[in-house]
């Protein structure tokens, strides 16, 4: 696992300079890698058609956040990178999605998230194409009060904040994918908001392009939204404890809209987790971190890793991450990391 602390008082340019500096070679390679499979996924489209429509995306990021734009400019230059081409990597499995309309492909992702007495809790596996796994990054941004799960050259894939925020995600394919925010760049907006409720805000203004269901959590509140390019749905108020969301859609009007594909573990996951969490639906920490570990009738389980010596590239659990909203600790491993213990993040270097 990869840690880079920024310093503070960075100037958005500067956060992105360093972050793309330090990760450079990183940077280039997975946006390769990235551009390469998106070909593959598209039928063989050449690189020139993939960057076009990245390069489409690029006036609704600079319009939505200038703060966030300038960060992403850092990356890119300070890694050599044209926008277009980190857009790629940023924005990968929604751009994948866009031009790939024959078949849905396999999806990965398992959100748990507890909340009892004075625990307040929420994890996720983060699945995805297993040569992603050495790029697994935690980033922290003082100024900002954030630590993310992230991968070297993305602005963030998840998340927590020092006020006890966390944002997590799901892919969800969608039918009705468009030109919009770059999803990673939601994320860090929404962990900028402070509270759930100014998170959802946040999420429900923005001009969102693709699939996703977003779980927002604090110590007081938890919400969770389906969303894809053209509606939403809110599919958990928080009004019960435990929640479990996978890669398909829990929302009628939804999952209409939406692809799965054939050989897809999601129905598999969510089966297994919710199985977990009736058997004990008041985990702690260390429970709930060990959950995402489950096994049982592996591969089609949360930990995942579904490659071959022909498939380098099939789904693995790269990583998992935990939330603690209430003492403000977040907790990452990647999924190859000979060992398994969770490294713990909190926010005493903010001191």
């Amino acid at each position: 696992m990869k840690v880079l602390r920024l310093e503070k008082g960075l100037s958005a340019t500067e956060r992105g300079w360093v972050h793309g500096e330090t990760f450079k070679d990183n940077v280039q390679e997975l946006a390769e890698i990235r551009l390469e499979l998106i070909s593959v996924a598209w039928q063989g489209a050449s690189g020139k058609k993939i960057l076009a429509l990245a390069e489409e995306h690029l006036p609704v990021l600079r319009e939505y956040d200038a703060d966030l734009y300038q960060e992403f400019q850092g990356i890119a230059q300070a890694a050599g990178l044209s926008e277009a081409r980190l857009l790629v990597l940023n924005h990968y499995t929604d751009l994948r999605d866009m031009g790939n309309t024959k078949r849905a492909l396999e999806e990965g992702c398992s959100i748990l998230h507890a909340r009892h007495g004075e625990e307040v809790l929420v994890a996720q596996t983060w699945d995805m194409h297993a040569t992603a796994e050495p790029f697994c990054l935690m980033l922290f941004l003082p100024d900002e009060g954030v630590w993310v799960l992230t991968i070297t050259g993305c602005l963030a894939l998840c998340g927590l904040s020092s006020k006890g925020l966390a944002v997590t995600i799901n892919n969800l394919v969608m039918g009705d994918a468009r030109v919009g925010i770059s999803w990673p760049t939601l994320v860090r907006k929404m962990l900028r908001a402070g509270s759930v409720a100014a998170a959802e805000q946040v999420l429900t203004e923005s001009p969102v392009g693709s699939g996703h269901h977003y779980a927002l959590v604090d110590p007081d509140s938890s919400r969770a939204w389906e969303s894809s390019g053209s509606i939403s749905a809110l599919v958990y108020d928080g009004s019960r404890s435990p929640y479990v969301h996978t890669n398909h859609c829990l929302d009628a009007k939804m999952l209409e809209l939406s692809r799965i594909s054939p050989t897809s573990t999601t129905h598999h996951r969510y089966a297994q987790a919710t199985d977990l969490l009736k058997e004990n639906p008041r985990p702690n920490a260390e429970q709930l971190w060990e959950m995402m570990n489950c096994r049982i009738n592996f591969p089609n389980s949360l930990f995942t890793d579904r490659t071959t010596e022909a498939t380098p590239h099939g789904i693995s659990t790269c990583a998992r991450v935990l939330m603690d909203c209430r003492r403000r600790e977040i907790w990452s491993r990647t999924g190859k990391d000979p060992e398994q213990v969770p490294l713990k993040f909190d926010w005493s270097t903010l001191g």
